[in-house]
């Protein structure tokens, strides 16, 4: 018996973007590589919590807006998968959680994406359906009145989430920095992609020019 799970890309705009007319809205029919440009996932057994399946980093390199993964010669049952997307290094098990380091040296890092569901596996129902989604968002800032002689701007956020596991749990604080040097104008835009503030803290910025 095989089971197959379908990926789809639940957040390929976000949810405020006409709000934003200097940021211009994403196509939605892009092949799924367009969004997320590579995958790792796992799948775990719900009542023994062993890892059935365990599947590193790989780049999507088909052109199809959805991509399948296949699960053959596992037993029915109810299982865990998560899929994370966009990321640049393993995912690291402790116990029950698979946690992920969204801010990677203090930066912003990939968009990356994540899903997890329990699936009930049974030859009667062998497909499943899941939208991956997005774990970041975007903070935009439109700086103004910029004097000729700046060369460059470095930003620090302060009090931002590190690490998320597959419930879509965030812990632990780091700071993000960026720094921009080119296409600096009177008015120019900056962009960071940062998971959100820690719970219980409160963000907060720092800019040098």
């Amino acid at each position: 018996q095989t089971y197959t799970v379908t990926l789809g890309v639940k957040d390929k705009n976000y949810s405020n973007i006409h709000d934003i007319p200097e940021l211009a809205v994403t196509n939605e029919q892009l092949p799924f590589k367009s969004y997320i440009s590579n995958l790792s996932y796992h799948l775990i057994d719900l009542e023994t919590q062993t890892s059935i399946q365990v599947v590193p980093q790989y780049s999507i390199t088909n052109n199809d807006t959805l991509q399948t993964l296949d699960f053959s010669e596992i037993k029915s049952g109810r299982y865990i998968l998560s899929v994370f997307g966009n990321i640049t290094q393993p995912i690291i098990r402790n116990n029950a959680l698979l946690t992920y380091n969204l801010h990677q040296r203090e930066e912003e890092n990939q968009d990356t994406y994540l899903i997890a569901d329990t699936l009930t596996l049974l030859p009667e129902s062998p497909n499943h359906n899941l939208e991956m989604k997005r774990t970041k968002g975007l903070l935009y800032i439109i700086m103004e009145n910029l004097p000729d002689s700046i060369t460059r701007i470095d930003e620090q956020i302060f009090a931002i989430s590190q690490d998320i596991d597959q419930n879509f749990t965030y812990s632990h604080e780091t700071t993000v920095k960026k720094s921009s040097t080119e296409n600096l104008q009177p008015t120019t835009p900056l962009s960071v992609l940062l998971s959100p503030t820690l719970p219980g803290k409160q963000s907060t910025i720092r800019f040098s020019l």
